[in-house]
């Protein structure tokens, strides 16, 4: 639980604030970042879990915001 409720967002959120740094604003990359968290919803957690894809998508577009700020330095 740790890892889905801490790790994996702070992986997420670190990445997200690099690609928001080296590549500005991108509504893709969040989607993706969705999108590629939804096969892991059928395997590994139950359909429960679905509300994560939410969160996660949530979790990218806060890191691209915060990077936005460094893009030009």
């Amino acid at each position: 639980m740790v890892v889905m409720l801490v790790i994996l967002p702070m992986i997420c959120l670190i990445t997200s604030i690099f690609y928001g740094i080296r590549n500005g604003f991108d509504f893709w990359y969040i989607l993706i970042v969705a999108i590629m968290f939804t096969p892991t919803l059928f395997i590994f957690y139950d359909s429960s879990a679905w509300v994560y894809i939410i969160g996660y998508a949530i979790v990218a577009l806060i890191g691209v915001l915060i990077g936005l700020p460094f893009r030009n330095r």
